[in-house]
C-alpha cells in the first residue's frame, strides 16, 4: 500500500473514467456521526465490498485509491485484491473533521 500526500496531477491530454465507491457498512453508522473514528467493516460491509469488486472487475477498473480511514482501506483492499493491483492511500480523501469527538450519537425523535 503506497501513501500519497497530495493528489497527483493529470495532464490535459489524459482522459480517465473514475468510479467513486463509498466504503462498506460499519457497525453504528446509522446512529452515529462516525467522522474520523477508525472503525473497520462489519460482515455485511465486507460482502458489499466484494460485490463492488465484482462490478469494478467487469467494468475494467485498473487503479484503486482510498482515504486513510480503516473502513475505506478495507473496502479498497478487497477491490484491489480482486483486480490484482495495490491501493493508493490519498490523505486528501480523509473524512470530514467535525471538530468534536467522533462516533457521537445522533439524536432521534420517537413518535
Amino acid at each position: 500500500m503506497r501513501r500519497i500526500r497530495e493528489l497527483p496531477l493529470v495532464h490535459e491530454a489524459e482522459v480517465a473514467t473514475v468510479f467513486l465507491i463509498r466504503h462498506g457498512s460499519i457497525d453504528g453508522m446509522r446512529e452515529r456521526l462516525i467522522g474520523r473514528a477508525d472503525i473497520g467493516l462489519n460482515k455485511p460491509g465486507r460482502s458489499e465490498a466484494a460485490r463492488a469488486a465484482d462490478a469494478c472487475r467487469r467494468l475494467g477498473a485498473a487503479v484503486v485509491a482510498s482515504s486513510p480511514s480503516r473502513r475505506a482501506r478495507e473496502t479498497a483492499e478487497i477491490i484491489a485484491e480482486s483486480l490484482g493491483c495495490g491501493v493508493e492511500v490519498i490523505d486528501a480523501f480523509d473524512e470530514v473533521d467535525y471538530s468534536c469527538p467522533s462516533a457521537i450519537v445522533i439524536a432521534t425523535s420517537s413518535s
